[in-house]
């Protein structure tokens, strides 16, 4: 039994598991002889157990890591052996090799008597370090306009931004004011739960605001009242002057058919679409009939 690929040939394979007996029967029709031959099977050594000391998840302030083997019999060769990532600082050939990254790792154990071998593998698990990614909404944005910025890290636990304003925040997603103009470095620091870090910076543009101004005198009903603008930074106008009128002009002149105080509002708007805008009021004193 079992042997390979007939029984009946001169020079037969075969691949016993346990300590086996074999018998060949060979002649002719006048003479038949017989001979044994015993095979024994050398159980092969095994490992007991395959430990790895603590910690078993390798972070930023513990990079370095002993793996623990043994062998079930005595006399055995350790060879270990990493990949997917792995690295042995040390020890390659000993019970207790030192690594220094996640990854997996086998360790080959030879019985040295009768070369019979056996193997293990054991992963180590990649430490959590944050992967900082960020965006600024909107980007860029009006002086004085508010600034969100909307967080996608992973891994992270905890955070610092540096807003290049003098401003920090320790929040996941915050927002702040750029109260001038310019362009500003936006710095996100990530913490991970087992101490790693990283960081991202990015920049952020902050336009100009127009400054909206204007000045007006009082008058009478029918008087043509001249509106000057002395706005700074203003490539258009909208101005409403209270009684459902409006103009687009810079320094435009309104005539009130009704007497009354009238709330005048310019609205002004920069070459990057910035806005700003002032109000007033004005007096239109009713005209003395004569």
């Amino acid at each position: 039994a079992g042997l390979t690929p007939s029984a009946t040939i001169s020079n037969p394979s075969a691949k016993p598991v346990s300590t086996t007996s074999y018998i060949l029967t060979a002649g002719d029709a006048l003479c038949t002889m017989r001979d044994t031959v015993r095979i024994s099977v050398v159980p092969c050594p095994c490992y007991d157990t395959a430990r790895i000391a603590s910690p078993k998840v390798l972070t930023c302030t513990q990079l370095l890591d002993t793996l623990d083997g043994s062998a079930s019999t005595t006399g055995s060769s350790f060879q270990w052996i990493a990949y997917a990532g792995g690295n042995i600082v040390s020890g390659a050939t000993t019970s207790t090799p030192i690594i220094n990254q996640p990854g997996r790792y086998t360790l080959v154990i030879t019985n040295l008597i009768n070369g019979c071998k056996d193997s293990i593998s054991k992963a180590i698990s990649v430490f959590q370090k944050p992967v900082v990614s960020f965006t600024a909404n909107p980007n860029p944005i009006c002086r004085g306009g508010l600034m969100t910025f909307a967080n996608t890290t992973t891994n992270g636990a905890s955070y610092i931004w540096t807003f290049g304003n003098g401003g920090t925040r320790t929040s996941s997603n915050p927002s702040t004011n750029y109260n001038t103009h310019g362009n500003y470095n936006v710095k996100l620091v990530a913490t991970s739960s087992n101490g790693c870090k990283d960081s991202l910076t990015k920049g952020v543009t902050v336009w100009p605001r127009p400054v909206a101004s204007f000045k007006v005198n009082d008058g009478c009903t029918g008087d043509n009242l001249a509106f000057g603008t002395n706005s700074v930074g203003a490539v258009s106008h909208e101005w409403t002057f209270g009684d459902a009128t409006t103009s687009t002009t810079a320094n435009p002149s309104k005539a009130y058919s009704a007497s009354g105080s009238y709330n005048v509002k310019l609205i002004v708007t920069s070459v990057n679409g910035c806005k700003d805008t002032s109000t007033s009021s004005v007096t239109v004193n009713p005209r003395a009939n004569v």
